[in-house]
This record gives C-alpha cells, structure tokens and sequence, in this order.
C-alpha cells in the first residue's frame, strides 16, 4: 500500500506503519501496511485490499472509494 496523505508520516518514518482504513460509504475497514510514498493525495491499495473494503461494489464502479 502506498500512503499518499497530507498528513501523518512522512517519507522513510513511513514505511512499515500500519494505518486503519476505512470505506466511508459502507464502514468497512481494514488495517494495511505501508510500503511506499506517492504524490497525488490518495492510498494506493493492493487489488485484495481494495476489494476487502469495496462490499458494495461502487469503487470498483467509480474506480476509486
């Protein structure tokens, strides 16, 4: 998983933490680790990951949760 936040960690002090999250739509939440850093404001989540929180369908429609 790829953290892409504007807040928390940063850089090296990242990676290896584990961050909870949540589909806001659904309540759903997993835990992920983080293996890296990008630049455009999101979470890049593994394909499992992403469906684990997807339930209902809808960010696989949107292409994002």
């Amino acid at each position: 998983t790829a953290f892409c936040g504007p807040a928390g960690p940063r850089g090296q002090d990242s990676c290896g933490r584990c961050l909870r999250v949540t589909n806001t739509g659904t309540g759903t939440q997993t835990t992920v680790r983080i293996v890296d850093q990008c630049s455009n404001g999101g979470l890049d989540l593994d394909v499992n990951v992403f469906n684990q929180l997807d339930t209902n369908g809808v960010g696989y429609q949107q292409g994002h949760l």
